[in-house]
């Protein structure tokens, strides 16, 4: 059988197992982004949690996240029931 030159052998070999290597590096990363993902998810039902227990001590209200300061949401008078 014949073979091709062992320089080009080595060239080619070098750039199969570059090749292999991002292909193992990409699927780390879409490991890392599968796990954030679901931190992300997480992160935000613990904001909603807290909207509600804040909800319910304070009622309706906007709250500053950088000073704490809150005012009360005004309800549109054409969303008021008779």
């Amino acid at each position: 059988m014949s073979k091709i030159k062992k320089k080009e052998l080595q060239a080619l070999q070098e750039v199969v197992n570059r090749i292999q290597s991002i292909q193992s590096q990409l699927g780390l990363y879409e490991i890392e982004k599968h796990a954030l993902l679901h931190e992300m998810v997480t992160a935000r039902q613990q904001v909603q949690a807290q909207q509600a227990d804040l909800e319910e001590k304070y009622g309706k209200v906007s709250i500053d996240v950088k000073t704490g300061e809150y005012k009360e949401i005004e309800e549109d008078e054409t969303n008021k029931e008779d």
